[in-house]
């Protein structure tokens, strides 16, 4: 398998990150299984959704984001890693990881308030002007999402890849994909899709099929199994290429002896100076 670290259109580019993600999905999901087969089972023995939808977004997730996407900047480069590497990594940035989900949630809310306001006045007017109104609201939210969720797309590989803060790498993230912002939309949204349709849509789909209120219960942390390598793997990949894009990033690891034809296993043991997952 080869890795190609060139700038690359985005079909490539989902083709090198799939190609990743099918090559190590089952280290990657060992690394993972550590902290979610506990959570399941914790689940299993004592169900209640509200608490463990909080752990989820306020411990599962940083972590996990922090274990895959330290996993596949190491896979881009060819570098071996190790499930104590990566979660070492994670735990390292665990707070600017969570710092910047929560600044995200935030200014995207920002905007979702005023359409909020906006649609009761909405509601007011006539039948015509009402459902006009309420379809130009509606557009807005969608270019609410787009907007900044491509500008923050690669936050998480600035904070892992460059040890960087959660607002500085929220600021990285934006200088990034500013230049290329049809590109990083175009491969976040792609991503987003593939995700539901090979992961979600199927799992409620089958959930809905045998009712169990154990698969239920599951559900939600079974499916970053499958989500989250995917997700880490294109998002860095992506990151890497906005940066080969605004910064010859390329050129300076060719500097530091790397060949971006060479098989990821053989990429590793070029340079000396090459970095490496603390």
């Amino acid at each position: 398998m080869q890795t190609y670290i060139q700038a690359q259109p985005i079909g490539k580019l989902l083709d090198t990150a799939f190609r990743l993600y099918r090559a190590n999905f089952w280290p990657i999901t060992r690394a993972l299984a550590i902290m979610l087969v506990p959570v399941a089972l914790l689940q299993i023995l004592f169900p209640n959704d509200g608490l463990w939808s909080t752990v989820r977004t306020f411990i599962i997730q940083p972590v996990l984001l922090g274990v895959g996407t330290a996993s596949a900047v190491a896979l881009y480069h060819g570098r071996p890693w190790t499930i104590g590497d990566a979660y070492r990594q994670a735990g390292k940035r665990y707070l600017s990881v969570m710092g910047s989900m929560m600044f995200i949630g935030l200014i995207t809310l920002i905007p979702f308030t005023a359409i909020g306001f906006a649609a009761f006045f909405v509601n007011t007017l006539p039948d015509m002007l009402r459902w006009i109104g309420l379809g130009i609201l509606g557009l807005l939210a969608c270019a609410n999402v787009l907007f900044f969720s491509t500008k923050y797309a690669v936050v998480t590989p600035a904070i892992i890849g460059e040890e960087k803060r959660a607002s500085d790498s929220m600021s990285r993230s934006w200088a990034l994909a500013t230049p290329h912002f049809w590109h990083t939309a175009g491969v976040a949204i792609t991503t987003s899709v593939l995700s539901l349709l090979f992961s979600v849509l199927p799992a409620y789909m089958f959930s809905w099929l045998t009712p169990s209120i154990y698969l239920t219960t599951l559900l939600p942390t079974l499916t970053l199994f499958i989500v989250l390598p995917f997700q880490t793997i294109t998002i860095t990949c992506l990151y890497y290429d906005l940066r080969i894009r605004s910064e010859g990033y390329d050129i300076e690891l060719a500097a530091q002896g790397y060949d971006p034809t060479l098989d990821p296993a053989k990429l590793a043991t070029l340079a000396d100076g090459a970095p490496r997952i603390n």
